[in-house]
């Protein structure tokens, strides 16, 4: 994994360990998040936010904030496989 600069936008999962997604999305907008999507069903939201602001995120009550990473996977015609 590549080190993000401090200003740099990154793409985040929010969960909520108190099943208040809606409450904990709305503590999160208060330290910059976007919000991206809501998936009420799963209770998780996606979103974006400065690398410099997870820490505080992450001391949010009731939150867990992770980091979105994305996978390549090779095409299937690839030598590896």
């Amino acid at each position: 994994m590549t080190k993000k600069k401090a200003d740099e936008k990154v793409r985040v999962l929010i969960t909520s360990s108190d099943g208040n997604l809606s409450a904990a999305i709305t503590a999160l907008e208060k330290h910059g998040l976007k919000v991206h999507s809501v998936m009420d069903a799963i209770g998780v939201a996606t979103g974006e936010a400065d690398e410099s602001k997870l820490d505080a995120m992450r001391k949010t009550p009731g939150v867990t904030v992770e980091r979105e990473d994305t996978v390549q996977l090779p095409p299937p015609d690839s030598a590896i496989q």
